[in-house]
Parts: C-alpha cells; sequence; structure tokens
C-alpha cells in the first residue's frame, strides 16, 4: 500500500482557512478510522459500539452489529433498538469494536 505525506508549516495567519482545511482533514481521518473498524467487525463477526449523530436528537451511543457497509450507508442491527437500522456514515462520530460476537438467531428471529 502507497502512502502519501505532505507536511506544510506556515503561521495561522499566513493561511487564515487553515484551520478549516485541518478540520477538515481531521474529520475525513477519523471518518477512514471508523469505516475501517465497521469493516474488520463486519468481516470478523465482532459488535461495534457506535456514536452516531441523529440531526433529530443529536449525539446518541449505540452497540450495533453490522450487515453491510458502503460508502454512504451503514446497515446493522441496533440493539437499543432491537432491529436492523440505516446510519450515514457521514454521521459516525466514533466507533469501537467490541469483544461480543453477533448473535445472528436473536438479529434473524426479529427480521
Amino acid at each position: 500500500m502507497l502512502k502519501t505525506v505532505a507536511i506544510f508549516l506556515f503561521s495561522v495567519s499566513e493561511a487564515p482557512g487553515i484551520k478549516s482545511i485541518l478540520y477538515s482533514f481531521e474529520t475525513c481521518v477519523e471518518g477512514l478510522q471508523a469505516f475501517l473498524t465497521i469493516q474488520k467487525a463486519l468481516n470478523s463477526g465482532k459488535r461495534v459500539l457506535l456514536k452516531y449523530y441523529f440531526m433529530s436528537s443529536g449525539l446518541t451511543e449505540r452497540e450495533i452489529s453490522p450487515v453491510s457497509l458502503n460508502s454512504r450507508y451503514l446497515n446493522a442491527f441496533c440493539y437499543l433498538r432491537n432491529e436492523e437500522r440505516q446510519f450515514r456514515v457521514g454521521r459516525i462520530v466514533s466507533t469501537k469494536m467490541l469483544k461480543k460476537s453477533v448473535l445472528y438467531e436473536k438479529e434473524k428471529s426479529k427480521h
């Protein structure tokens, strides 16, 4: 895998928009880390602790079992709601893979 890293040295006064650029870059890196964590959990049959931002109610924390993942949406069984839900990838704040395994029987019986 080829990795490219660029380092820019300048003061904030020389580049007034740099704070928003750095925030966007940091958000992008965190989003990629979350995506990779979910993909790893999906492949290994593990649950994920997900911090997610809902437009209507704000930040929430959910324990989920990933079902499918693409660049825009995560389909997952949500243990709080006890049903399969769809989450926008762009609203995922953070993820942590748990040691708990997916309970396929419980999830399938709810569909």
